[in-house]
């Protein structure tokens, strides 16, 4: 038995090493080129600047050759102004190796208050060794809230109000429920001292009214 194993033994291990070589010898997985796009400021303010950003990674094992991105998503000039000009929506890569990320990012200002175009980021490239274009498309930001000036002053002054509140009223709801609370107990007591000066009119009013009385009967006695 123990020479069976053995035998066994000696013709398993030249197998796995065959397998081995065999995986090391498989040719290389064709390049993946992921592309996601970012707003990067927090909030988006009518007549500011807004930079979009989109980064390029490939995650194949392949470099990408001949890389071509480019947004198309704003054509229309009413809604807003480009900044850094036509040429900055796109950008072009000889290769990008495995692994590596690029970005590249333009500039534009919204012209008024409503949604900012969301929108994809078309890429091409070569992702073999032969001529076939691969093509994809970045995530879709969908739409994103533009606001006015005013309603950044708001939300900068509730910023300021978190911090005061220790994180208490955070939004304008907050500061509703929270003046709502605060209103009706001003109210309350409010209301508690008027009725306690009341009171103590009336009871000022009575103790003259006592007082007079008394006097008017010391009067008629001393007359009597």
């Amino acid at each position: 038995a123990l020479c069976a194993l053995v035998v066994v033994a000696s013709f398993a291990n030249p197998i796995v090493a065959q397998d081995d070589a065999d995986a090391s010898d498989a040719p290389p997985g064709p390049a993946r080129v992921l592309v996601r796009k970012r707003i990067v400021e927090d909030l988006i303010v009518e007549g500011s600047n807004v930079t979009v950003a989109v980064t390029l990674t490939n995650a194949g094992e392949t470099e990408a050759r001949k890389v071509k991105a480019r947004d198309d998503g704003f054509a229309n000039e009413d809604d807003f102004e480009l900044i850094t000009g036509k040429e900055s929506l796109s950008a072009t890569y000889a290769t990008i190796a495995p692994g590596e990320s690029v970005e590249y990012s333009f500039v534009v200002v919204p012209k008024k208050s409503g949604s900012f175009p969301g929108g994809a980021v078309s890429v091409s490239y070569l992702g073999t060794s032969g001529r076939e274009t691969t093509h994809g498309s970045s995530n879709v930001l969908g739409a994103t809230p533009v606001y006015t000036t005013m309603q950044k002053n708001i939300f900068a002054a509730l910023k300021v109000g978190k911090y005061l509140t220790l994180g208490a009223c955070r939004t304008i709801e907050d500061w509703v429920k929270y003046g709502t609370i605060i209103g009706s107990v001003c109210g309350a007591l409010l209301l508690n001292w008027v009725a306690l000066k009341v009171k103590k009119g009336v009871a000022a009013a009575r103790r003259k009214m006592a007082v007079a009385s008394l006097e008017r009967s010391d009067r008629r006695e001393k007359s009597a």
